[in-house]
Formats: structure tokens, C-alpha cells, sequence
């Protein structure tokens, strides 16, 4: 506001560096607004702080449950091709996940896998793809996404959680001698965790299966 600020250097960064104020105090309407006002003043500059402003904006839209105007702007981020575009794909697919729209999370999974192989996100992309195609009855696709999380990622914190899908893939399918493999596992290598009491629950149900709940006490 003071004068000859329009046409200072800095003028458009204050609106950048004041929405991330806001945004880190979880502010969402106001850090909207002005995440807007400097993506408005800079949008001809397709600069990475514009990269940068149009994923925020998908955050916010996406914390406020605005979900497709959170894809609107994942999309931006994408398309600008400057920064964290494979942020803007992982986000953009959990946001069409949530709205109900399978194929296009997962071909918005798939781009990010093929199109950024040393992502950060790449784990998750997986472990999305892999429950996606549960959702819809594939047990063999989900299976190889499973699996690549447990060969590739192996101190990874969803190797735990794609042992126990593993487990239930076989389980469903009546191989309980693969299933036993995966539960034990995730019991002995992640004690006291939700999904060692997840694999329990699947061991359990095969012992019974087996009519043998002697040997499951026992265990």
C-alpha cells in the first residue's frame, strides 16, 4: 500500500508470501484469495512460484472439500510443466478418487508413475493403484502394485499395508498357504501396529477356516 509499491520488484511477491501466511495457519478462505490475487498479477510470467501457487490452491480448495476446483488447479500446476507436477498428479488422483471417479485417478496415477520414475510419490502412486484395482475386482493388477511397493520399497512406510493387501489377495483366492506367509510377516516385522492387528484378524480367519484354532492360540 505505500506509494510506488505497484512498481516495485517485490510488490507481486507480498501477495505470494502474505497467502502463504494464511495457508500455514491453515486459513484456507484467505489464503484463497490472495494466492489468486498474485496467480492473477503473474499468470503471463508462468513462472515456479505460479507453479507453485496454482498446487497451494489445489491444497486449499482441497482441504475445504472443494474437490473439483482442486483438480481445476492441480491441472494448472500440471500443465505450467515447472514445478512439482508430479505432486499435482498424486493430489489431483486422490481428489477423483474421492469424487467417485476411478478411471480417471487411475490414469492420473499411471501418468505420474510413468512420467516421473524417481518421484517421491511413486510408493503411494503404487499403493493407490493397487487399492484402485481392488475397488474394482482386479486382483491380479493389484497384486503387481502391491508387489513392486514390497520389492522395490522395502523400508518404505507402505511396505506393511501392501503385505497385508497381499495377504487378502491370496486369502480371497484360497491360497491361505501364500496368505499365511504375508500376515506372518507383517506380525513379526511390524509388531504392535495397525496392520499387524489387521494380519491377525487374516490369520485368524484361516485357522478357523482350517478348523484348527488350537495352533492359532498357539501362535
Amino acid at each position: 500500500m505505500s506509494p510506488g509499491a505497484f512498481s516495485s520488484d517485490v510488490y507481486n511477491k507480498a501477495h505470494y508470501n502474505i497467502a502463504y501466511s494464511h495457508y500455514m495457519q491453515e486459513d484456507y478462505p484467505e489464503a484463497i484469495k490472495w494466492f489468486r490475487k498474485y496467480a492473477n498479477l503473474t499468470e503471463e510470467e508462468k513462472s515456479e512460484y505460479l507453479a507453485d501457487t496454482y498446487n497451494r490452491l489445489g491444497d486449499c480448495y482441497f482441504m475445504r472439500r472443494s474437490l473439483w476446483q482442486a483438480v481445476e488447479y492441480y491441472d494448472k500446476a500440471n500443465e505450467l510443466g515447472l514445478r512439482d507436477q508430479d505432486y499435482a498428479l498424486y493430489q489431483r488422483a486422490i481428489a477423483l478418487g474421492l469424487l467417485q471417479r476411478p478411471e480417471k485417478k487411475i490414469r492420473s496415477l499411471k501418468r505420474l508413475v510413468e512420467n516421473f520414475p524417481e518421484s517421491d510419490y511413486l510408493n503411494n502412486a503404487y499403493f493407490e493403484l493397487g487399492k484402485s484395482y481392488m475397488n474394482k475386482e482386479n486382483p491380479s493388477e493389484a497384486r503387481s502394485y502391491f508387489k513392486q511397493i514390497v520389492e522395490d520399497y522395502s523400508s518404505g512406510e507402505y511396505v506393511k499395508k501392501a503385505l497385508v493387501e497381499l495377504g487378502l489377495i491370496h486369502y480371497n483366492e484360497d491360497n491361505n498357504d501364500k496368505a499365511l506367509k504375508y500376515y506372518k510377516r507383517v506380525v513379526a516385522e511390524y509388531p504392535n501396529t495397525r496392520e499387524a492387528k489387521n494380519a491377525l484378524k487374516g490369520l485368524k480367519n484361516i485357522y478357523l477356516d482350517r478348523n484348527n484354532v488350537d495352533e492359532y492360540f498357539s501362535y
